[in-house]
């Protein structure tokens, strides 16, 4: 099973992605690189190609529970905020067979995480709107993509409810997903 955590910087994803990795058996974390296209004539094609052959290792692995640090929307959500092309779709997207967590966290919590940490890629208002962005994905084609969950992640109860809320996917995978 595939399980993929999308969401802007500082909500949390590897927070949650270690938290299952000691929760659920068999168990791999995964981070992929999102290239975001420096050279618009070729990157998007490399980009596209990663995320299609990782998704084709991945998928062949049966009882392993592959929790991915960021896939095809982080590269469509990136690419349209930096104005960069990619190549990727939502087609990509309903073609594989993957559960997909975004999550979110609220204004006050990521200006919070952004004052504590060091390594600033971008501003504070960058990610408050990437933040928005990746909202705005998940309403737009919630009804589009099957196994689309938007989750918040503010503080420890609901990163209990993500975890929890994962952790019911797996089971429901393995009793009825095979």
């Amino acid at each position: 099973m595939i399980i993929v955590i999308e969401g802007a910087d500082l909500v949390g994803k590897t927070t949650v992605i270690n938290r299952l990795v000691s929760e659920i058996p068999n168990s791999i974390p995964v981070k992929l690189n999102v290239v975001i296209g420096l050279d618009r004539n070729c990157v998007a094609d490399i980009e596209r190609a990663i995320n299609l052959t990782a998704y084709s290792l991945m998928s062949k692995d049966e009882g392993k529970v592959w929790l991915v640090d960021r896939f095809i929307i982080s590269a469509l959500v990136y690419s349209n905020f930096l104005n960069r092309p990619s190549k990727l779709s939502v087609e990509d997207i309903k073609a594989r067979k993957y559960a997909i967590i975004i999550l979110g966290a609220d204004e006050h919590i990521l200006v919070k995480r952004f004052k504590e940490r060091d390594d600033k890629h971008f501003s504070i208002g960058d990610i408050l709107l990437l933040n928005k962005l990746f909202f705005n994905f998940y309403f737009k084609n919630q009804l589009k993509i099957t196994n689309l969950h938007y989750l918040k992640n503010n503080d420890q109860d609901q990163l209990k409810n993500v975890i929890k809320y994962t952790k019911k996917l797996v089971e429901y995978e393995n009793k009825y997903g095979k």
